[in-house]
């Protein structure tokens, strides 16, 4: 349920500390999950709350350029999907229920989309923890660092729109 690893993270630590592969995942989904709904929610209220304008205006530039007014449905659900489902940092439940919620998509639809781009993800990341198991250590020392770097990045990227 963290945000920036999510099940990214889980998964490797939870086969790293003695899980089976299958309750790693299974426990690794579940938890990443059930946070969708009580956050697309709450993402519908920040969108309306004036202290959140900067990061609203900071989104709109970025979703501008999918240009999401000729959009399907069917389109915006797609592209959620895909982002979810690329397992880095900040690509999970968390960011991809806020992405969801700002291109305006009903919330079966949104919870279709992300619940779905997390199993993939998972499943991507189950095969690299399988993979890289005597190199678990390494890949999530990366995980880790990668996530850092990304959350510099993001808060970078508002601090520089609040000074525009």
């Amino acid at each position: 349920m963290v945000p920036l690893i999510e099940l990214r993270g889980a998964i490797p630590i939870g086969v790293k500390y003695g899980l089976s592969y299958p309750t790693a995942f299974g426990l690794a989904v579940l938890g990443s999950s059930l946070v969708f709904f009580p956050l697309f929610y709450f993402c519908k209220l920040i969108l309306k709350h004036r202290a959140f304008i900067r990061l609203k205006k900071v989104l709109e530039q970025r979703v501008k350029k999918l240009n999401p007014d000729n959009m399907t449905t069917w389109q915006k659900v797609l592209a959620v999907f895909t982002f979810v489902a690329i397992p880095i940092p900040m690509t999970g439940v968390w960011t991809g229920t806020f992405v969801a919620t700002f291109l305006g998509l009903r919330v079966w639809w949104a919870a279709t989309a992300v619940i779905a781009g997390n199993l993939v993800a998972a499943g991507l990341i189950l095969g690299l923890t399988a993979i890289l198991g005597a190199y678990l250590d390494l890949f999530l020392y990366i995980l880790f660092g990668v996530a850092i770097i990304l959350l510099g990045y993001f808060i970078f990227k508002l601090a520089k729109a609040k000074n525009a």
